[in-house]
C-alpha cells in the first residue's frame, strides 16, 4: 500500500495549437503542432522509475468542401523513449515515429 499505480505518471502535459491560412487563391489549409510531456512512472512496486519523456506530433490539412485531407505525425522526431517498466525489470521502447495520410469526407 502506498506505492505508485503501475505505469501511470503522477504529472502529465499537452498542448497543441492549429493555424489556418491560405495559398493563393486557395483557401482551407491547417498546419499545426502539439507537445506531449509524460512524467516518470513507477513499476508498481517502487523500485524501477522510467523516465519522463517529452514528444512532438504535428498537422498539414486541406479542407475543400466536404472532403478533408490531412498528414498527421506523432513522435515527430522519432525520439527513443522508454515508455514502461516491470518490477522484474522488463522494459519496453515507445513508439517511434509513426505518419498517416487520410482523406475524409463530410456528410
Amino acid at each position: 500500500m502506498g506505492k505508485h499505480p503501475h505505469s501511470i505518471p503522477e504529472h502529465a502535459a499537452a498542448a497543441w495549437a492549429v493555424r489556418r491560412f491560405s495559398i493563393g487563391d486557395m483557401d482551407g489549409f491547417r498546419a499545426g503542432a502539439g507537445v506531449r510531456y509524460i512524467g516518470k512512472t513507477w513499476d508498481g512496486a517502487d523500485l524501477l522509475a522510467t523516465p519522463a519523456y517529452t514528444l512532438v506530433d504535428a498537422l498539414i490539412a486541406l479542407d475543400q468542401g466536404q472532403w478533408r485531407y490531412a498528414l498527421n505525425a506523432t513522435n515527430l522526431f522519432d525520439k527513443k523513449y522508454i515508455a514502461t517498466c516491470l518490477e522484474r525489470g522488463d522494459c519496453w521502447y515507445g513508439e517511434r515515429r509513426q505518419v498517416m495520410a487520410s482523406a475524409t469526407y463530410r456528410w
